[in-house]
């Protein structure tokens, strides 16, 4: 079973720490003061965690940018990049709707290479 929590963004800057459910529903549900260093609700993004790692080890969550290396036959590699998120529309191998996390197909290469927050320019 796969670890259940997130990290959180504001104002488009990772903080450092990460939040369980109960924490979370805490931090959502109890006033902000800007004026004392708090944060503010409206600045506030939550990113969950997808349960995989990349290839060294690094956890996988929404919004991170993935390099992943993808087999074109006879040998030749395509590296290419892309974000992490979540689709309620996958369609597995029988065309059945499910829910999950797109991190790309080739599972023993994905790499962590930044995200979309700190690191845009990565997608360009």
């Amino acid at each position: 079973m796969r670890e259940i929590k997130f990290r959180a963004v504001y104002n488009g800057e990772l903080l450092d720490r990460v939040f369980k459910p109960f924490d979370l529903y805490d931090e959502l549900t109890k006033p902000c003061n800007h004026d004392e260093g708090e944060y503010t609700k409206e600045g506030l993004l939550f990113e969950q965690y997808t349960g995989l790692k990349d290839k060294n080890g690094r956890e996988i969550y929404e919004g991170d940018i993935l390099e992943l290396e993808e087999s074109m036959g006879m040998g030749r590699i395509r590296k290419r990049k892309d974000v992490v998120t979540f689709d309620d529309d996958v369609v597995d191998e029988y065309g059945a709707c499910i829910a999950g996390w797109f991190v790309g197909e080739s599972r023993d290469k994905r790499l962590v290479v930044g995200n979309i927050h700190e690191n845009p320019e990565l997608l360009t």
